[in-house]
């Protein structure tokens, strides 16, 4: 079975706006003195008590996923209902 690869950080939002614009991001998301703090976090449904991370993602959790929809007898619907 295939596993997801070891990730180095948590990829950029989609959206952000180039390396540019996650540099902004970067800078903005953890200041609250920061001038686009507001306008960030709320793009993201975040509020001002939640820490934005940057730590790559759990992959055993991502790899037990995968194993528990590759097992699901109707897994190609799960994946189906993304593409649509």
């Amino acid at each position: 079975m295939r596993h997801a690869p070891v990730p180095e950080g948590k990829c950029p939002p989609e959206d952000v706006g180039g390396t540019h614009g996650y540099r902004l991001f970067f800078d903005s998301i953890n200041d609250p003195g920061h001038e686009d703090f507001q306008l960030n976090r709320g793009w993201l449904g975040m509020g001002d008590d939640q820490v934005y991370t940057f730590e790559s993602p759990d992959t055993n959790a991502i790899n037990d996923r995968f194993r528990d929809l590759i097992a699901s007898p109707d897994w190609w619907m799960t994946v189906e209902k993304y593409y649509q």
